[in-house]
């Protein structure tokens, strides 16, 4: 078994690197063993919630009901 974790980057130039990065890293796992693919395929955190508009939502204080590790997850 292959385990392979990712974190991609947000910047569309490098994203294309990285997707290729990706899938030489899978094009040397053997045919005879499976993998798992998991990791960040570029999540996006900020405060432009109008040109992600759908995407992401205004970010507000995550310390709500002193819950500040619960509602990051």
């Amino acid at each position: 078994m292959t385990l392979v974790q990712v974190y991609a980057p947000n910047l569309e130039g490098e994203y294309d690197i990285f997707l290729e990065e990706v899938q030489c890293a899978l094009s040397e796992v053997p045919k005879t063993e499976f993998f798992i693919l998991f990791g960040d395929f570029n999540a996006h955190v900020g405060v432009d919630a109008e040109k992600w508009n759908g995407v992401i939502a205004r970010n507000g204080p995550t310390d709500i009901n002193g819950l500040p590790v619960t509602n990051t997850l």
